[in-house]
This record gives structure tokens, sequence and C-alpha cells, in this order.
């Protein structure tokens, strides 16, 4: 199977685990929430 650049909705399905992986560690939503009470 050929390669192809992934569709913005493929690209989207493939990061949205990683980023709620990154927003579910401590490290980083604590500066996340910290920022948006500013």
């Amino acid at each position: 199977m050929a390669w192809k650049p992934p569709s913005l909705r493929d690209a989207l399905c493939w990061q949205k685990p990683l980023l709620e992986k990154a927003l579910a560690s401590p490290f980083v939503r604590r500066p996340y929430w910290l920022t948006q009470d500013h």
C-alpha cells in the first residue's frame, strides 16, 4: 500500500489519543488549568 499524506481528519484521529494522553498527565494538565484560570 502506497503512503499518502494523511487527510486532516486522519491526522486528527491519529493525534487525538496522544492529545488525550498528554492532557491526562498531571505534568501537562496542571500548567494548562493554571493558564486557563488567568
